[in-house]
């Protein structure tokens, strides 16, 4: 996920595939709102005091004050004014940020339209961004760019956009945003998605570009290349699991699920907070 804001931009751990996220689930209560006229007090406890002072995210981080933490929150509040503003998409946001506290992100973030435009229910809509759309309070923008109500299924089916909602079952998000149908061991793969497991291709000898599903190699198993391993990793000739804390990480690039790779150490995660920007 990643938010951007003015001339940041912010990199949040983890998307929603598959993921329940941080915050409050449908089946709970939802948060109380949090109105336009409250929201600067309300971000100076739930976002500046967090992250400049309780969780200490220190150089490098949006902010090095409070001071600059409190002008950020009003030009953010100015822009939230150019449309119509959702109180209890902005409550979400806040309960999420008192869940999350300190601690890394490992879900991701529920996101909802805290800006809204001025488009009815059927109108065409774009999606914005992850935090807005050209829909009226109470619409969603859906994978066919309608606007519908919320609740109403927003899954996308086959060739349609995935970038900001589900595929239907069956299908898959793919390298291009697409969401795009799953197929098994030794079918062709060309415009499709391969099972877990498994990696697209090229059948040898082809001209025309054709490509099977075959089988990810296991760790320490013969291998070419990181494509070839399931583990995502050949940094000798054999497969092998990715480092973990501590361990060296020039070489992938990227370390075992949960951890970072930090100036080519592998490292436990910081502040989830620290990295975030505010929703755009």
């Amino acid at each position: 996920m990643t938010w951007i804001y003015g001339s940041a931009i912010a990199v949040a751990v983890a998307l929603f595939a598959g993921c329940d996220p941080v915050g409050v689930s449908e089946t709970e209560e939802a948060p109380p709102p949090v109105e336009l006229d409250d929201v600067s007090d309300t971000l100076e406890i739930a976002w500046c005091e967090r992250i400049v002072e309780e969780c200490r995210c220190g150089v490098g981080t949006p902010y090095q004050s409070m001071t600059d933490c409190r002008a950020d929150v009003t030009q953010w509040i100015d822009r939230m004014t150019l449309g119509t503003f959702d109180a209890a998409c902005m409550g979400s946001f806040v309960a999420q940020l008192d869940e999350l506290g300190c601690e890394p992100l490992r879900d991701g973030l529920r996101a909802c339209d805290l800006n809204n435009g001025p488009q009815s229910e059927g109108d065409p809509c774009m999606k914005n961004t992850r935090w807005s759309s050209e829909c009226g309070i109470g619409l969603v923008c859906n994978a066919s760019f309608e606007c519908v109500r919320e609740g109403s299924p927003v899954t996308a089916g086959e060739a349609e956009s995935c970038s900001e909602h589900e595929c239907e079952q069956g299908l898959e998000c793919g390298a291009d945003r697409r969401c795009l149908r799953v197929v098994g061991l030794g079918e062709e793969c060309t415009g499709h998605v391969c099972e877990d497991g498994m990696e697209c291709v090229l059948e040898p000898g082809t001209t025309d570009g054709r490509a099977r599903c075959m089988a990810l190699t296991a760790n320490g198993q013969p291998c070419m290349g990181f494509r070839e391993c399931a583990s995502g990793y050949c940094p000798n000739g054999f497969c092998a699991p990715l480092p973990v804390v501590g361990e060296s990480c020039e070489i992938s690039g990227s370390c075992a699920d949960d951890y970072e790779c930090s100036f080519g150490r592998c490292v436990e995660p910081g502040p989830a907070v620290c990295d975030l920007d505010l929703p755009n």
